[in-house]
């Protein structure tokens, strides 16, 4: 990930270790600039606008669809949830994959306090392809499973 210059606002990704980017490796970017700039698919955004006979959630009602214990947001769903069988594992391979290649990596994670660590991650020019992989491997199991709406939401008809 590199800054454009005079720029603090636009965000530009790529290897520059490796001068082809296959399909995947796009794909995989695409996803995490989605998330950067939270155009995705998780609740916190989703909800956050009415639906069709649901009105908009405000955001303490828009829960994890696995643990229904917290807001669905990026920090939560990469970093925190642990109610579905396949996050934990995904969780504990990135970690440890990365653990190397970041330095300081022990006194930046802190489960308390997910937002500051995934700052952490996306600012490590060195692991921007795994990160990616791993955002897109997460939210892919959350799209796999349909949203929790809180019944307070619908309309009356």
């Amino acid at each position: 990930m590199t800054r454009v210059p005079n720029s603090e606002s636009v965000l530009i990704l790529k290897n520059e270790d490796d001068e082809s980017t296959s399909t995947t490796n796009i794909i995989w970017e695409e996803l995490l600039l989605r998330l950067i700039l939270s155009d995705h698919n998780l609740s916190v955004e989703r909800l956050r606008y009415p639906g069709r006979y649901r009105a908009a959630a405000p955001r303490h009602l828009r829960l994890c669809r696995f643990c229904r214990g917290a807001v669905e947001d990026e920090a939560h769903a990469l970093l925190v949830c642990t109610a579905h069988d396949g996050l934990q594992p995904l969780r504990e391979r990135f970690l440890h994959d990365i653990m190397d290649d970041v330095g300081g990596f022990d006194h930046k994670w802190a489960a308390d306090k997910p937002y500051e660590f995934l700052r952490f991650l996306l600012s490590s020019r060195k692991i921007v392809l795994r990160l990616a992989k791993f955002v897109a491997d997460t939210l892919a199991v959350y799209d796999s499973h349909p949203r929790y709406i809180a019944a307070t939401l619908y309309l009356p008809m």
